[in-house]
């Protein structure tokens, strides 16, 4: 398949008002269509296509809302041009196609991504510092470095893929509350999963991270395994307590951040049993102003030499915020969900004719598995060692229980970096 270059088209010539010509000698009758007749039409496009139309001229731009096309999220994956680190390709699944941003990261000492929140990446660089980046519009707003709040030096003189391996090891999540693009008073959240788990906060212009310390949260078997903002600040984190179950902590970060209650998620959850080099992993997710809890089980997959581990099944509960009561939701409707080291996204497929009902887009996130050496047996031939990692990646259908690839990404070779899911955001801060 043919990437695509994130360009704009050959824009046509302009009048000394901003009119649209033809590049005729024949005068143009498209600037002269009405502002509601640009906006119907501007609907229904495609995002890419929304972002053509807007480079036409300026009457265009100025005739329509950018907020008003529906946006599905992306699929960011390495450059296809090896050793190439500074650009990226994207997956749309609504079309099918790839783009291709080039030097995208140039401005940073190689860095290595930790979350997608509302349209913009969180990176941290060489030096542990993190940033939060918009690939579209290239806007980056440092955020404090991390080193510290984990026990990082603020450098390292070693290969940049140990470094990123080290901050895997992390197993780093980083959220943030709001849209920097249009709220300065963003938050962002960030939890750490691997020595001590830790949850922390910043937000713009602080010099450091602000750790929220749960008294219950004692021991190294403790850990967070996802973070989520919601009801604007309000901030809920998952905490694995070992065989004590799970838990969800909510936090209110107003003047003076507290714990506003925690609350033990009923035993139901415990499904997918861990056996057998089978685990699971946990969401937290916003749709439709409830809060879902999702339990994703992987286990050992053997069909393929280059697939290690592979997601099995999902299950998918309603929480209740004050309580531990909680419903299995056995069907989404015309909702879908994206999950990984993204942000947990829910979004209605009604504006879309790709993106299916009652299904959940999910990307690798095993980051402490993704890279090790896995040993296989190739019958006659030499025995070896492979890489894997970043393909346990497809779509999810709830109605019947099945998982399936997308056709369009190699899959015989490690994704490195792996896959993030990104919700395109071309508004300039």
């Amino acid at each position: 398949m043919v990437d695509k270059a994130l360009d704009h088209p050959t824009k046509t010539k302009r009048t000394s008002n901003g009119s649209c010509t033809k590049q005729t000698t024949e005068q143009s009758k498209w600037s002269e269509l009405p502002t509601d007749l640009l906006e119907l039409i501007f609907i229904k496009l495609l995002y890419i296509d929304a972002t053509r139309f807007r480079a036409v001229c300026p009457l265009w731009k100025n005739a329509v809302n950018f907020n008003s096309i529906p946006r599905n999220p992306w699929l960011m994956l390495p450059s296809s041009q090896e050793n190439n680190v500074n650009s990226r390709r994207f997956f749309n699944p609504e079309d099918r196609s790839f783009y291709t941003m080039k030097n995208i990261f140039r401005t940073f000492r190689h860095p290595c991504c930790v979350g997608s929140s509302h349209g913009w990446l969180v990176l941290l660089d060489r030096k542990a510092v993190a940033h939060i980046f918009n690939p579209l519009t290239r806007v980056s707003i440092q955020l404090p470095e991390i080193g510290t709040l984990v026990g990082l030096p603020n450098s390292f003189d070693v290969e940049v893929n140990a470094v990123h391996k080290r901050y895997r090891d992390l197993n780093c999540k980083a959220v943030l509350s709001s849209d920097p693009s249009h709220n300065q008073n963003f938050v962002a959240a960030v939890i750490f999963k691997q020595q001590k788990s830790k949850l922390a906060f910043c937000k713009q212009g602080y010099k450091s991270w602000i750790e929220l310390s749960n008294d219950q949260r004692k021991h190294l078997w403790q850990y967070y395994s996802d973070v989520i903002f919601h009801n604007d600040d309000q901030l809920s984190a998952i905490l694995h307590e070992g065989s004590h179950g799970l838990s969800v902590d909510i936090w209110y970060l107003n003047q003076t951040p507290s714990l506003m209650k925690t609350i033990m998620l009923q035993p139901q959850l415990m499904v997918g049993r861990e056996y057998h080099g089978n685990f699971r992993r946990t969401y937290l997710v916003e749709s439709l102003g409830e809060l879902l809890f999702v339990v994703r089980t992987i286990g050992n997959s053997y069909e393929n030499k280059n697939f290690r581990y592979r997601t099995k099944d999902f299950y998918i509960f309603k929480m209740n915020r004050w309580n531990s009561q909680l419903e299995k939701v056995e069907c989404l409707h015309d909702r879908a969900l994206f999950l990984g080291g993204n942000q947990s996204m829910s979004l209605s497929t009604r504006s879309f004719t790709e993106i299916k009902d009652n299904s959940i887009y999910f990307t690798d996130d095993h980051w402490s598995g993704m890279n090790l050496n896995y040993y296989y047996y190739h019958g006659t031939e030499e025995d070896g060692y492979i890489h894997y990692g970043g393909h346990d990646l497809g779509v999810y259908n709830l109605e019947d229980r099945a998982v399936k690839p997308f056709d369009q990404i190699d899959q015989e070779h490690i994704i490195n970096p792996p896959p993030f899911w990104i919700l395109p955001n071309p508004a300039v801060r």
